[in-house]
């Protein structure tokens, strides 16, 4: 799913588009408006990640993120498919991994930008008047501390959907998302410190996939051989 986060939300997103990183499990991304000067995130991590969908269970499941200052990998089972993605904040796209095939995609986009906070001036908390956001203050997760923000979007129809964030300060990304139709997304066994950077590069014998009416060429920065065991 690649969601693009338009200024004016539609009924849709909702939501949604607060969100930190967790949408990205979903083997997509929830797109930023483009800012060149967004900061790299402050403290690299990886994560396990669960994804409960309670409308559609073919859509829950588990994965992990691997959060790097300039790159991000989401590793997820989508429809009893491996699947890698990658992301680069300075690359137009994302690489999307098949490990049973050893293959890979690109995937077109603007760059990768850390969507904005419920506190912070850019976001729509602050901008949109469809938004109404509630600090509810202080909460732990998963032994971390955590500002609990609730988000309500009324859409032009007068419905409206609630959301409710777990904020983590030091990650700058929510770390728990309760979504209004019973839904969630939540990361878990955080551990903070510098990722391996072949984490974020396409392992050296995955050949590209070509569809049709796209052009061949190499991601840049260039695929580099990985010296992990695990595309």
């Amino acid at each position: 799913m690649v969601t693009s986060a338009r200024k004016t939300p539609s009924a849709n997103l909702g939501t949604r588009i607060l969100s930190g990183c967790l949408v990205l499990f979903a083997a997509g991304v929830t797109w930023a408006e483009p800012n060149p000067a967004q900061p790299s995130y402050l403290v690299e991590f990886s994560a396990h990640v669960t994804r409960t969908h309670p409308s559609d269970p073919g859509k829950s499941g588990q994965g992990m993120m691997y959060v790097s200052k300039k790159a991000l990998r989401s590793e997820s089972n989508v429809q009893n498919q491996l699947l890698r993605v990658i992301y680069h904040a300075d690359v137009n796209e994302a690489w999307i991994l098949f490990p049973d095939r050893k293959v890979y995609l690109r995937q077109p986009g603007p760059a990768m930008t850390r969507p904005p906070m419920p506190d912070e001036a850019s976001s729509p908390c602050q901008t949109d008047k469809s938004f109404t956001c509630r600090n509810l203050g202080r909460d732990r997760i998963d032994n971390r501390e955590t500002r609990r923000w609730e988000i309500t979007y009324t859409n032009p129809q007068g419905t409206r959907e609630t959301t409710q964030l777990w904020v983590d300060p030091r990650l700058q990304i929510a770390i728990k998302e309760l979504y209004h139709d019973g839904g969630s997304v939540q990361l878990t066994a955080i551990r903070e410190g510098e990722q391996n950077p072949d984490l974020f590069k396409i392992p050296a014998d995955y050949q590209q996939m070509i569809l049709p009416g796209t052009v061949s060429s190499s991601p840049s920065p260039s695929p580099s051989p990985s010296t992990r065991p695990n595309p």
